[in-house]
């Protein structure tokens, strides 16, 4: 019976799962199609570079799942293990699947300059008031 991986939900980085679904031994394509060409890749056995570029910047296995492994044994083992246990083995590609361009992280702290400066502005401002009052002056003179 299929089961659904908790894997994409432990994670804060995009994972790409093809969704393909096996019924009667027939696949049933997903719209995993990023996912596909990633896994193309991996079955082909390519160069660590190639999965890199493609924007990945992990590869997990999972063991005793079904399917083939094709020739991604020769990708793996060009890559380093960052974590290995009974379960799993997390290989470090290096692609910038997870990385914000430039001009995002720009924007967000920009963005965030802001909020700050306004919060300032505001504690600043109820100060004023508040010591104004304190000092009997009238508001808004």
């Amino acid at each position: 019976a299929p089961v659904l991986d908790p894997l994409p939900r432990w994670l804060r980085a995009d994972v790409l799962s093809t969704g393909d679904l096996t019924v009667s031994g027939v696949v049933v394509p997903g719209e995993g199609s990023k996912a596909r060409e990633t896994q193309r890749l991996l079955l082909a056995g390519a160069p660590p570079e190639a999965v890199s570029r493609a924007g990945v910047g992990w590869v997990v296995v999972e063991s005793g799942t079904a399917g083939t492994m094709g020739a991604a044994r020769r990708t793996l083992e060009r890559l380093p293990v960052a974590y290995r246990d009974g379960d799993l083995i997390l290989y470090r590609v290096g692609g910038a699947g997870s990385a914000a361009p430039q001009d995002k992280r720009t924007a967000m702290v920009l963005a965030h300059l802001v909020w700050v400066v306004m919060l300032a502005g505001g504690a600043a401002a109820m100060a004023m008031g508040s010591r104004r009052r304190r000092d009997g002056v009238p508001f808004g003179t």
